[in-house]
């Protein structure tokens, strides 16, 4: 399936390159890149990741914070 970029209108290409979430650099999660003007979206199943990351991330940082 064809993605297109919803800024510049560029064919968007599947990556796991680095990418910030709030400050956060996130790694090894796949997403769409535009190679063009550098906007970053996601499939549905992309944010499911996102979202089990994010969730293992305050997880980790309320376990320090109470340790």
């Amino acid at each position: 399936m064809r993605e297109i970029c919803p800024s510049c209108g560029k064919d968007m290409v599947v990556t796991t390159e680095t990418f910030e979430i709030n400050g956060d650099a996130v790694r090894g999660i796949p997403h769409l890149l535009c190679r063009s003007c550098g906007e970053v979206t996601f499939t549905p199943e992309q944010l499911d990741m996102v979202f089990g990351y994010r969730t293992a991330q305050k997880q980790l940082k309320a376990a320090k914070r109470s340790a």
